[in-house]
């Protein structure tokens, strides 16, 4: 896959994203990567984001990772 891997966390901060590029976004299971995981995600260029301070169900994660990726694209 072509463009740039994001993933949620509450623990990081926000990398900058391209607009220009394909994103898939990587939302963790119930309770979250383990920072071993988050880790070895970072190692291989993923970017962090955060979705606030909260700890979300997997599916509103999903909805409100979208909608922030969205506001970064300036499409909303």
């Amino acid at each position: 896959m072509t463009g740039q891997t994001i993933v949620a966390h509450p623990a990081t901060t926000t990398a900058t994203v391209d607009p220009l590029e394909s994103s898939l976004l990587l939302i963790g299971p119930e309770g979250g990567f383990s920072d071993e995981e988050v880790q070895t995600l970072l190692k291989k260029q993923v970017k962090p984001m955060s979705l606030g301070p909260r700890i979300l169900r997997a599916e509103t994660a999903a909805i409100v990772g979208l909608t922030l990726l969205g506001q970064q694209y300036g499409q909303f």
